[in-house]
């Protein structure tokens, strides 16, 4: 069924904020001077006019209107299979964690030295989550697959501190992700190719 109208402008931005992540970068003006007239006697300092105001750039958030938003642990579906790849990190089970990745999602974590990224997670705790499918591009890891859904993902972590805040997104505390999964065929398992970026959901 095709979108409103009214609602393409913010798709369009929420589906870039999907792609390229949250940050933003930030514009300043110089403040701009007025010379003021020189007396023949004395010479006065210029008056200087206010710093010019920079407009903040402001990140879309997701609309939850037309959400279903689950609260509690999902226990089916691909929501279920979201939550639980995060749920078995904090559990501190990465081998049964890693499972559930496919694609070269699962050799870049498999592959890397010492599985630092995958082994940072030490806590979690589920808060909330959504199928945002809707809303999300479509990315190339799941074009050939006989489904897709992107399930927005709210959790708590606790780290373990190897990684510096420059080396990871992931923080103590409130974290959240786009959760892309697919299935191959139908009725196989739900496989999770991507952990993309996304714009926080609406309250």
């Amino acid at each position: 069924m095709p979108r409103p109208m009214m609602h393409s402008v913010l798709l369009l931005l929420i589906a870039g904020a999907f792609v390229v992540g949250c940050g933003s970068e930030d514009t300043t003006s110089d403040p701009q001077y007025q010379p003021a007239q020189q007396s023949s006697d004395e010479s006065e300092e210029p008056a200087k006019l206010p710093p010019a105001e920079s407009t903040p750039y402001v990140v879309p958030k997701l609309p939850k209107q037309g959400l279903t938003i689950v609260t509690a642990p999902p226990i089916d579906g691909p929501e279920e299979v979201a939550w639980r790849f995060f749920k078995l990190k904090g559990e501190q089970k990465y081998e049964e964690a890693l499972e559930l990745l496919g694609g070269y999602l699962y050799g870049s974590y498999k592959d890397e030295p010492e599985q630092i990224f995958l082994r940072e997670v030490i806590h979690s705790e589920f808060v909330r989550a959504a199928d945002v499918t809707s809303l999300a591009p479509r990315e190339g890891e799941t074009r050939d697959a006989f489904d897709y859904r992107v399930i927005y993902v709210e959790v708590n972590f606790k780290l373990r501190g190897k990684l510096t805040p420059e080396q990871t997104d992931m923080r103590n505390g409130l974290n959240h992700y786009a959760v892309h999964l697919i299935q191959k065929e139908q009725g196989s398992p739900w496989e999770i190719v991507l952990l993309g970026g996304s714009p926080w959901l609406e309250e």
